[in-house]
């Protein structure tokens, strides 16, 4: 003898068949694509909006926004790059000087 299922159970499975073929009809529909889109449109909008909103606040205060941030931050690395870069020609330079370069092997 199987065992009769909870009541709530029965309820959400008469309720969810129909309900999951309507909203699969209606997302598959194109009213539903551009609904999303001017949706996705307007998410865009405000984000703008606030990210220049914000920028130009800080800036009134005289601090730093998201974007000087990101711009300093790439800046430091590509002066990193070249102080390493600088670091090394000097090391490479400083062995030649001292004989122990490796041109300075092969005369000996």
């Amino acid at each position: 003898m199987a065992a009769q299922q909870p009541r709530w159970r029965r309820a959400f499975d008469s309720m969810e068949e129909p309900l999951r073929k309507r909203l699969e009809a209606a997302a598959g529909s194109a009213e539903f694509a551009r609904v999303l889109l001017l949706l996705l449109e307007g998410w865009t909008a405000v984000g703008k909006t606030t990210r220049a909103a914000s920028t130009r606040l800080l800036h009134v205060a005289n601090l730093p926004a998201y974007a000087d941030l990101r711009r300093l931050s790439r800046q430091l690395g590509a002066l990193e790059s070249r102080v390493e870069k600088i670091a090394t020609d000097l090391e490479r330079l400083s062995d030649r000087l001292d004989g122990s370069g490796p041109r300075a092997r092969r005369a000996k």
